[in-house]
This record gives C-alpha cells, structure tokens and sequence, in this order.
C-alpha cells in the first residue's frame, strides 16, 4: 500500500476502527478514534446498541445505520454487512480493538475484500482462561466457551492479522501463541487522549486527603473485585477509613461471585464500604483526587486505565504485577507492588503504606511524573502514524 504523509495526515489510507465493547463511553475508544481522525484522509468507527450498528464517518455524522441480527448466525450476517460498508467506502484497513471477529467475516476481509486488517490486543486471554478455569466458581459450559472462542475465534483472527498491537511485550509471556507471531506485533497504546493530563492532575497534597481507598473496575473474578471486597470486609472495624466500589458491580463475572461474596449482605452490613456503581467517565477525576489510594489486586491485566488515571492525579497504586502494570509501578517509587492476592495480605498491605506517611507523598509526587514522561499524545501519535505507514 502506499502512504504519503501531509500536514501530519496519511493521504491515502482509509480506515474502519471497530471497538470493543463497541461505545465511545469507553475513553480508549475515543483515543483512537482521535489518533485515527488526525492520521487517517477518510476514518469511520462502528458503534452498537442493542438495535443497530451505526457507521459515523471523521465528522461523527451517521453514515450508515444496520438493523441488528440476533443469534450467532445473526453476528456473522451483522460483521459481513460491516464489511460491505467498508468496501463501499472504500476502508483499506479494519482496525479491530479488542474485538473478535468470526473467521468467516476475517477471510471475506482479507482475502475477498483485501483489507489490511490490525488487531489490538488489549489482554491475554490464555492467561485470564487459565486462571478462571482454576478458580472453582466458572461453570463448564462457560469454560467450554472460553475454549472454542480461543480456538476458533482468536487464534484464526492472530493467523489472519497483518499486525498485532500489544499494549506490552509481556504479553509473550502469558500468551503462549504470540511468540510464534512476533514478526507482525509492535506495541502501542489507547491513551492518552490530547486533554488527558489537562483533566487528569494532582489537586490536593495526599496527606490532606481522607482515607479512602478506591477498586476502579468491573464487578470480575480476573479483576480480583472479590479479593477487594473480602479484604475490605475485614477492615470494617477501621473506623476511619472507607472503601469506595466504582464500576458495574450489579453483573458479576461469573455469575456465582455474587452469590459467593453475598453482595447484598455486604451492602446491608459493612456500612464503611461504598458501592458507587458506574459513573461517567468526566466524574472519575474527582474520586481519584480525593483518594488516598488505588488498590487493583487483579490476576491478569493489559493496560489499566484507572492505573494511568491515578498515577496522574497523584493518588499512589497498590497493585499486583501483571501485564502492563509491571512498566509502571517500581515498588515503592512509582506505586507499590502487591506480592500476592489474597484478602488478608491485601487488607495488611493497605493499613501499612496508609500508615507511611512519606511513602506516600513520594510515590504520589514521583507516579505523576512518571507518567507524563512515559505516555503523550504526541508519542502515541507517532506510534501510531508508525503503525499506519507501514501496514
């Protein structure tokens, strides 16, 4: 293909980005679809509800808008029709962020449609299949499914892709099928977006602030949303500190962790622990500014925006090392490393760097720093132009 580049944009490259989960309530949605409208002469993005998929083009006006089709057949039906309108727009590349896409639909874009297709891996699913399959609380038929996604699904999808995006090299490590496609993966990522460090920054000295302490996520086994909460549990007689629960935590996954944690219970009891649920992402800021601290104890990770988030607000991680996580948090620097899950060990870590004064005012000053020297706009702006060159 070839690219020419003008007043920073890639002239003769047209691309189709479709997200996962497929919203812009999702910042790293936005990212990219900013990086995409700077690079790109002609840039679309596919969003769904549960009625239709719209195409919009650079501008945001609809282009196209497809009546859903339910069922499994119905997916490859809607994924085909997505690829139509690409076709008849003229999309030479279709950017598949975090999305999977049935093997039918890939080889009628790839081979048929000749569109360059880009994955961006955003975590390792053999890894998050390994742990929940050890857990006891997945059912079989919700591993089995795991399964034959992975087999059918990802695997023909890393085979067909002519670039792989990962959010960290590590990701060879816990994903074994990788290592035999590193001739196509580079690393990128899906933040900052341009206004990111104008929003997200310190306001308050972290000693002036209360003592509260933040799980920013979905309500997840991988996530270690039940080590949170049990550990919070058993610092309920800590009268002086609040555990605040923000996400979606009303859909367990699976199903059994609400069950297991007895969430209504714990709602009715431990009256120090807040369930905030899900807020808009423009509200997020004002939690992270008065938080004391961000504990993420989660068994797999890719690159986890409330930890880039914090780090800017200068509200110090306690976080275990996995995935991007471990480009970072140096312990005791940049955040401090969990060395385990559980909830006893997690709930003592907490009361010991609450306890440390100093620590925290070095990791708060030093996190802040360090993520406005590792991540910009302009670098990942580049990066991406990078990516789009060469493809």
């Amino acid at each position: 293909m070839s690219v020419a580049c003008k007043n920073e944009s890639y002239s003769n490259v047209n691309v189709l980005l479709l997200p996962s989960p497929p919203t812009f309530d999702y910042p790293a949605t936005k990212n990219i679809w900013d990086y995409l409208r700077i690079l790109c002469r002609h840039a679309f993005v596919g969003i769904r509800d549960n009625n239709f998929a719209f195409i919009f083009s650079k501008d945001l006006n609809p282009c196209y808008k497809i009546k859903l089709t339910k069922g499994i057949i119905g997916k490859i039906i809607n994924n085909i029709r997505l690829l139509e309108v690409a076709h008849l727009q003229k999309v030479d590349v279709v950017l598949l962020h975090q999305q999977l896409f049935d093997p039918l639909s890939l080889l009628l874009a790839k081979v048929i449609l000749r569109k360059k297709i880009l994955f961006f891996v955003g975590a390792s699913r053999f890894q998050i299949f390994k742990i929940n399959s050890t857990s006891g609380l997945f059912t079989f038929s919700e591993l089995l499914n795991d399964i034959l996604n992975y087999i059918l699904i990802y695997f023909f999808q890393i085979l067909l892709s002519d670039e792989i995006i990962l959010v960290t090299n590590r990701f060879y490590q816990t994903e074994p099928l990788l290592s035999f496609f590193k001739f196509k993966t580079c690393v990128a990522y899906d933040i900052p977006s341009k206004s990111f460090f104008d929003e997200m920054k310190p306001q308050r000295n972290v000693m002036k602030r209360k003592n509260i302490v933040c799980y920013i996520g979905s309500a997840r086994f991988i996530k270690g949303f039940h080590v949170f909460i049990n550990a919070a549990r058993l610092l309920s007689s800590e009268n002086n500190l609040q555990f605040l629960v923000i996400g979606e935590h009303n859909k367990c996954e699976p199903q059994h962790l609400n069950e297991y944690l007895n969430l209504e219970e714990v709602k009715k009891r431990f009256k120090n622990i807040q369930f905030v649920g899900r807020i808009p992402h423009s509200a997020l800021v004002d939690y992270l500014r008065n938080a004391k601290l961000l504990v993420l104890p989660s068994f797999s990770e890719g690159l986890p925006a409330a930890v880039v988030e914090a780090m800017a607000c200068g509200t110090p991680v306690l976080a275990t090392p996995v995935g991007a996580i471990c480009d970072l948090i140096k312990d005791r620097q940049t955040g401090s490393i969990l060395q385990e899950n559980s909830p006893t060990y997690v709930s003592e870590r907490m009361l010991r760097i609450l306890a440390e004064n100093e620590l925290l005012q070095t990791i708060s000053k030093k996190s802040s720093e360090f993520v406005r020297d590792f991540f910009s706009f302009e670098k990942s702006l580049a990066i991406w132009r990078k990516i789009l060159h060469e493809i």
